[in-house]
C-alpha cells in the first residue's frame, strides 16, 4: 500500500508472490512459494491446510474482521494471507443481510 506521496513505505507486508518471479525488493517479508489453493483452475482460492499463507498474515482486524465467506478472522494463531481464512473442522456462520440503499 502506498502512502499519500505514492511511495511504498518499508514495512512488514507479508504478501505471497508466486509464478511470476521473485517478490519486489520493497516486500522484504514476502513469501515466494506456492500458496497451495484448493483448486485455482476452478477459481477456488481458499487455502489448504499446508499452505505457507496460513497464519502468516498481518493483523488487519481494524479493517477486515471477516473473510469473503463471512468467516471471522483470525481462525488460527494469526491472520491468513488472502481473501479466505483457513478453517479446521466446521464453522456455523451468522447470515449477513445487506439491505439496498435507495434514494429518491
Amino acid at each position: 500500500m502506498a502512502d499519500e506521496s505514492g511511495t511504498i513505505p518499508a514495512d512488514d507486508y507479508r504478501n505471497c508472490w508466486y509464478g511470476d518471479g521473485a517478490a519486489p525488493a520493497w516486500d522484504t517479508t514476502a513469501i515466494n512459494d506456492d500458496p497451495d489453493f484448493v483448486n485455482a483452475a476452478a477459481f477456488n482460492f481458499q487455502l489448504q491446510e499446508n499452505s505457507p499463507c496460513v497464519d502468516a498474515g498481518r493483523n488487519v482486524s481494524s479493517v477486515v474482521a471477516r473473510d469473503l465467506l463471512g468467516v471471522p478472522r483470525p481462525q488460527g494463531l494469526a491472520f491468513d494471507i488472502g481473501a479466505y481464512e483457513f478453517v479446521t473442522g466446521t464453522l456455523t456462520l451468522q447470515p449477513m443481510v445487506y439491505l439496498p440503499f435507495v434514494t429518491r
